[in-house]
């Protein structure tokens, strides 16, 4: 018979893989947003903030210590002599404060919790807050949390709470909790430029694309804030919301602006808003030059080069790259798939079962390449092995690929049919 493939192109076949290379570039470009927040919250500074963040909560609030060492001694007096357990256990929080005795500080104050008799949710918070930086204060932050909790239930706009907040669950790497945080925090508090780009990353770790994407824009609008990397790292947010467009307007003003794409993702991200936008010869251009360049990873370059070049119906060059791919790496995700459909495209169908036979075995790309391997099988007169292709095909979840199969199997029912009324 003769096979006619018109709805089934090799080429449209895989324009869905192109949809699969822009999320796995995404994903790799995390390591720009992730970057980012280590630059604004790397690991020294980020101890420094926290610690001297819950100093500055402790010592600005505690009277006692802006006392002369008179005074102090007359109300650690008063306190001793006070029939109210509050004033009494205050006053030796303060002391233990004075002393650096985080620690005992922290008990000290939780007793005042017990013995608080006032009726104010301001104070209340104020005591919890200490406490909260005290344990801070002592590494304790697994008590940290829960007394912060309490002061945003309290005050729920506390902008030194949720500052705090916002870096232990940084610390947890939960970046949901730290984006809910600090959108409050921006509504109630003036932001610094450094932890407006760690928001930004904050948000885009969290998925929250529109904060994201807000607060990228606003740090590039900002001349005292725009850094050329957030221009790649705003092409990932408009990757996400699907505008290819943009994202590719700005990965090209990156690299225009002297960006140094040091791992690479910037130029993988530009190469795949080029395949997407159905610009093949540019995104091979551009995955050539990558290569030339020493960019890493050296395998998803290439097989994304070849998959450029079977847009371009250049099979030969895209089976080369494909070859190099499983030499070094004989199972790497979709390669045997992508060298079936540069073979079957040759009419190397022999070559084609043997591609689409590893990639079925891998678990890759199933159903496409039982498809093709039946057409290559049906191409070869191996009609029974097609038949049986095309049944698994036709069972499958891919209805357009399924409604092809039914239709080739109906073609060969009919012909083994009419076969048999000649006989």
């Amino acid at each position: 018979m003769e096979v006619q493939d018109n709805n089934n192109k090799p080429k449209k076949r895989i324009f869905w893989r192109i949809l699969a290379i822009v999320l796995a570039l995404i994903l790799v470009a995390e390591l720009i947003v992730s970057s980012l927040i280590r630059i604004s919250f790397s690991a020294e500074k980020y101890e420094e903030d926290l610690t001297s963040k819950a100093a500055q909560v402790i010592l600005s609030r505690e009277e006692y210590l802006k006392k002369s060492l008179l005074q102090r001694e007359a109300d650690l007096i008063s306190s001793q002599l006070s029939n109210d357990p509050y004033a009494v256990y205050a006053t030796r929080a303060s002391v233990a404060i004075g002393l650096e005795r985080y620690a005992e500080a922290a008990e000290y104050l939780g007793q005042c919790l017990e013995y608080y008799h006032g009726g104010s949710d301001e104070e209340l918070a104020l005591i919890h807050l200490k406490r909260a930086g005290l344990y801070i204060l002592s590494n304790d932050l697994k008590n940290a949390a829960p007394e912060l909790d309490e002061v945003l239930k309290l005050e729920p706009k506390n902008a030194d709470a949720l500052y705090l907040r916002i870096q232990l669950a940084l610390r947890r790497e939960d970046y949901e909790s730290a984006a809910v945080d600090a959108l409050t925090y921006e509504s109630v508090a003036e932001v610094d430029p450094d932890s407006m780009k760690a928001f930004a990353g904050i948000y885009d770790m969290a998925g929250d694309i529109e904060n994201a994407l807000r607060v990228y824009t606003l740090l590039l609008e900002n001349p005292d804030t725009k850094e050329i990397s957030f221009y790649a790292a705003r092409a990932r947010i408009r990757l996400l919301a699907e505008d290819v467009e943009n994202a590719r307007v700005d990965l090209e003003t990156f690299f225009l602006e002297g960006g140094t794409d040091e791992n690479g993702v910037a130029a993988l991200l530009l190469c795949g808003c080029y395949l997407q936008e159905g610009e093949y010869q540019e995104a091979k251009t551009a995955y050539e030059s990558a290569l030339e360049n020493g960019a890493e990873p050296k395998a998803e370059l290439k097989n994304w080069l070849a998959a450029a070049c079977i847009f371009l119906e250049d099979y030969e060059y895209a089976e080369k790259l494909l070859d190099e791919i499983l030499k070094e790496d004989a199972s790497y995700d979709g390669a045997s798939y992508l060298k079936g459909l540069c073979c079957y495209s040759t009419e190397k169908y022999k070559e084609a079962v043997e591609a689409f036979t590893a990639s079925v075995e891998l678990g890759q790309e199933i159903l496409n390449s039982l498809y093709y391997r039946g057409l290559s099988e049906l191409l070869l007169g191996s009609v029974e092995a097609a038949e049986e292709d095309f049944e698994k095909v036709a069972a499958g979840e891919d209805e357009e690929l399924a409604a092809s199969a039914e239709e080739l199997l109906e073609t060969l029912h009919g012909e083994h049919d009419h076969d048999h009324d000649h006989k």
